[in-house]
């Protein structure tokens, strides 16, 4: 009895260790001897190995911030603004994306497509048109960040520009001009 009970408690804690729960919203990476394996794990149970280390990643509406960002303007005047985006991983393809780039991806492939493509996009408007434009530009940020990390199975869902504004010599200047106007 005491050999066959430590058996049964053996297979047992095998099985119970054998049996993993992803939670709603997540999707489970497994690795086992370092070893990715390249289906995803979806909500709910699923058996691995006991071996096996699961990932559970949230794969849910991610936001991430980039605060006090500059760029210059066509007509060469500085503007300075918080961004702020709403992105989402594709869980299909998040073994791979553990595997070749980590978890942190934010940091290595988001918030530098981000200044890039504020940089890219308020080069082409002047500073009055980036008042009176505001949707088309950050239509185009969104659209210039949506193709540089869509190799990465990233979704942009919104950006938005917060706490938009230039130097504040320009809204002196700006200011002097509609008081002089009135």
């Amino acid at each position: 009895l005491g050999i066959l009970g430590a058996i049964v408690i053996f297979f047992g804690g095998m099985i119970f260790s054998s049996v993993t729960v992803i939670s709603a919203g997540h999707t489970g990476v497994q690795i086992t001897l370092g070893e990715v394996n390249p289906t995803p794990l979806t909500e709910g149970w699923h058996v691995v190995n006991p071996i096996s280390q699961i990932q559970d990643i949230d794969t849910r509406l991610q936001k991430a911030q980039l605060d006090g960002q500059s760029a210059g303007t066509k007509d060469l005047q500085q503007v300075h603004t918080d961004i702020v985006i709403n992105y989402r991983m594709s869980p299909t393809n998040l073994p791979h994306i553990y595997k070749e780039f980590g978890l942190n991806l934010e940091d290595k492939v988001i918030l530098p497509g981000i200044n890039e493509a504020f940089k890219a996009v308020v080069a082409r408007y002047t500073s009055e048109e980036l008042i009176t434009k505001r949707d088309e530009v950050s239509s185009g940020i969104q659209d210039h960040l949506t193709a540089k990390v869509a190799p990465y199975n990233i979704y942009v869902s919104s950006i938005s520009l917060v706490n938009f504004g230039f130097s504040q010599d320009y809204q002196k200047a700006i200011e002097a001009k509609v008081i002089a106007t009135q």
